[in-house]
């Protein structure tokens, strides 16, 4: 079990390496910063994507969080020009009118975006760090937040809070100091999580898109802005969370949030849930919901997508997202954090089924059906019977030896 989890450290490092090269190639390599002015570069919104010339908040913010805490190498090198980029981004892209000037008005409105720049910019080494742009940032996010403190999607007066704005801006401002602020605001999210997950009543009524915003909210109050007395309420709303929904952890889809814009304009966010819950597991129960066969599959999957080409939800379409794959970073990090030096030992019903599936067990299953359908034709063709009166027991023992070899292996 030890080898265990040494292999899948390892597996994770790999990954965690390949991320932070895609992203160094694209900001070096990319069009989209060949374009910018001497000393700024970017990041757009794919990976692997040279050619192409759009570029925002979202990709630099990615870029920044995947590359500022690097301390050598090519990253250390793009990491100042990408926070000149924020820093700059509108008077860049109004000097070289690329894209609409009402579509960037929209990002600096937008909490989500500006919290995602906030988040990114905790990882900057101190040497890179703009107290000035931080301050501007986070008295902004500040000034935002409404009386029954939450936030809305944009800066609206009239638009009410909502989860999922709230909580980027919980754990952005949390980062940067505003610690009383944030406070009060993780404690709502605390309160909805308890009151939603851990009732009966409530827990009938959880859509699939109100169950992402929670497994989110979760991360944040777990992860970025840990309100520490609420442990243990917290650790049961994941297992409620888990026992509930552990089946679509391998169906490989995120949530796509739809939200408003002035005049109607739609938006969109997504919400990659089941990155999420990995960490999640990982640090509420590393023994089953972590070592459990489904999410290991899972996670072999995504590790997998990431050292073949870089990793993208299938339903989301081809190109490999910055955002995404800027997330998975994070969550690879809070993963190989929670299994250092840990013996990944598996509940009982794991170890059943590894037990199952070993080589051995397989091999031996197999065997004993042979033995079996070779004692059953010697009985017949001893016997004075009709080959009917032996066809029961030679059907089982051809299915028995096929469900031995066909079991699946967990990791």
């Amino acid at each position: 079990m030890a080898q265990k989890g040494v292999r899948l450290a390892k597996r994770i490092d790999e990954a965690i390496n390949r991320i932070r090269d895609a992203f160094i190639t694209q900001c070096q390599d990319g069009q989209q910063s060949k374009q910018l002015p001497n000393g700024h570069c970017a990041c757009g919104q794919f990976l692997g994507e040279l050619n192409k010339t759009q570029r925002g908040l979202h990709g630099t913010a990615a870029a920044i969080r995947v590359l500022g805490s690097a301390t050598d190498g090519p990253a250390i090198n793009l990491v100042p020009g990408l926070v000149s980029y924020v820093e700059e981004c509108c008077l860049i892209e109004n000097a070289q009118t690329l894209g609409s000037s009402d579509k960037r008005q929209q990002d600096t409105l937008n909490t989500i975006k500006l919290s995602e720049v906030l988040l990114s910019l905790k990882h900057l080494q101190p040497i890179v760090q703009k107290e000035s742009l931080l301050k501007a940032l986070a008295d902004k996010l500040k000034a935002r937040m409404k009386p029954d403190l939450g936030w809305s999607y944009f800066v609206d007066p009239v638009a009410s809070s909502d989860r999922l704005p709230t909580a980027f801006a919980t754990a952005a401002l949390y980062q940067f100091g505003y610690t009383e602020e944030s406070r009060k605001s993780a404690e709502g999210l605390y309160r909805h999580l308890k009151e939603t997950y851990l009732s009966a009543d409530r827990l009938r009524q959880i859509s699939m898109a109100d169950l992402t915003i929670d497994v989110f909210s979760l991360y944040i109050l777990t992860f970025e802005a840990p309100i520490g007395a609420h442990d243990d309420d917290l650790r049961n709303v994941f297992h409620v969370m888990w026992k509930g929904r552990w089946s679509l952890i391998e169906t490989g889809s995120e949530q796509n949030i739809e939200y408003w814009y002035e005049r109607g304009k739609s938006c969109y966010v997504r919400v990659p849930w089941d990155l999420y819950i990995i960490a999640l597991a990982a640090h509420y129960d590393l023994r089953n919901a972590f070592c459990s066969s489904a999410l290991q599959r899972r996670l072999l999957v995504i590790l997998d997508q990431v050292l073949d080409g870089g990793f993208r939800y299938s339903h989301s379409g081809k190109l490999v997202s910055s955002r995404t794959n800027a997330i998975l970073f994070e969550v690879l990090f809070h993963v190989r954090r929670e299994i250092e030096g840990k013996s990944l030992r598996t509940g009982l019903k794991e170890r059943f089924d590894a037990l199952l599936a070993s080589a051995w067990t397989r091999a031996s299953l197999v065997l004993l059906a042979v033995g079996f359908i070779v004692w059953v034709l010697y009985s017949w063709f001893k016997s004075d019977q009709a080959v009917t009166a032996v066809g029961p027991d030679l059907i089982g023992a051809i299915i028995f030896g096929l469900l031995g070899w066909a079991w699946k292996k967990p990791i």
